[in-house]
């Protein structure tokens, strides 16, 4: 669904870009953008399909995973308001590595990668900009591997409420979007495992659970739990 237009150099949840382009160069950008509004669950983009533009999130959750084999996903991270999706394949790659769903209700501006690429290479400040994004992306890809690889299962899952704890925007939990299933798969176990882990958390009062919402009562403890795996 289409949405109100909203201009770039207006935008609250983009004030970094201000400072790097100029009021030309934000007037291209407008010109080659959409902002549209996906409900809870719609498909952003697929896996393995063309991506021709970069998206900005105005507002909202959404959920990056790969597809594999019988219907069993791995889930590399969630990114909301103020972040982009889609800038790994912004030079090199015309195909998506995963595919992008909505979590809960979002915003977003979907960019033309061609135009998005022109001003990168041709503002200094926004390549670096750009880049030290896609930096910090990877970095937390090689974390994530590091932690599917090298951890028991209490260090996956404590790992995992950790990063989502650190991602809680404006007092809003993020587990109470996110089904069993979902938690699962971005732990890297099975539901039963999990299941059973979360009692044992509860049960030795390391978190507390009301409902979805997860709430760390022994923070050290989970730290701990972390980084020993």
């Amino acid at each position: 669904m289409v949405i109100d237009y909203l201009k770039c150099g207006t935008c609250k949840s983009n004030q970094n870009i201000r400072k790097v382009l100029n009021s030309k160069e934000l007037d291209v950008l407008m010109d080659a953008k959409r902002q549209i509004a996906y409900r809870k669950g719609e498909t952003i983009f697929k896996q393995s399909t063309y991506i021709s533009h970069i998206v900005f999130i105005r507002s909202g959750i959404v959920k990056i995973f790969t597809e594999g084999y019988n219907n069993k996903n791995i889930i590399l991270r969630f990114v909301q308001s103020g972040e982009y999706i889609g800038l790994p394949f912004l030079f090199n790659n015309n195909y998506s590595y995963y595919t992008a769903t909505a979590l809960n209700n979002v915003e977003l501006c979907l960019i033309e990668k061609n135009v998005f690429a022109d001003l990168v290479l041709n503002n200094t400040e926004f390549k670096k900009q750009i880049f030290n994004i896609i930096s910090n992306d990877t970095g937390i890809l090689y974390q994530k591997i590091t932690s599917l690889g090298t951890k028991q299962l209490h260090g996956r899952l404590a790992t995992t409420i950790l990063n989502l704890v650190k991602q809680e925007k404006d007092g809003e939990n993020i587990f109470s979007y996110l089904t069993k299933k979902e938690l699962a798969e971005f732990s890297g176990m099975s539901i039963e495992s999990l299941m059973r882990l979360l009692n044992e958390l509860k049960s030795d009062r390391i978190i507390v659970q009301e409902g979805k919402k997860i709430i760390i009562n022994d923070y050290e403890m989970l730290v701990k739990l972390s980084q020993v795996g």
